[in-house]
């Protein structure tokens, strides 16, 4: 992802969701409607998923590896601290413990969603200097919906 120099902040556009959407695939999440973008953001984690590896053994004795469950790998969402209405979104999220959809609008026109729930928020206090800065980490149930 790039980063704007002046600002630090990230070109991927975030937007946040309190809405499930009606089927997780590119149409379920488009038809949302309720999108808010997330200001101030400075970085995003990778997202990344992998699937666990089985071992079974067959009858003649011969070890196969197959892939099991997919597991989607927590990731941050680092932004400053401006209170807007897409980070007081995220906040409510953790608070009530609830799931959200994300969109991620990629400078190079790839949009990604995710579905899941916000797990951590880390408050970076930072010097009087620094812009102070929060970093939300969010745990998909589903991930990687490209558009």
């Amino acid at each position: 992802m790039t980063t704007t120099e002046a600002t630090g902040l990230i070109e991927t556009v975030v937007s946040i969701s309190v809405s499930k959407p009606s089927s997780f695939d590119v149409a379920g999440f488009t038809a949302l409607s309720d999108w808010t973008a997330i200001g101030g953001v400075t970085n995003v984690g990778n997202l990344e998923s992998e699937h666990e590896d089985k071992s079974v053994t067959s009858l003649n004795g011969i070890k196969h590896v197959i892939r099991g469950k997919t597991n989607h790998a927590s990731f941050d969402i680092e932004v400053l601290e401006l209170n807007d209405a897409g980070e007081d979104t995220l906040r409510a999220a953790f608070d009530a413990k609830s799931l959200v959809s994300l969109k991620l609008d990629i400078p190079n026109g790839t949009v990604r969603y995710t579905y899941g729930a916000v797990m951590k928020v880390s408050d970076k206090i930072g010097s009087e200097s620094e812009n102070k800065s929060v970093a939300f980490t969010f745990v998909p149930e589903i991930q990687n919906i490209k558009a």
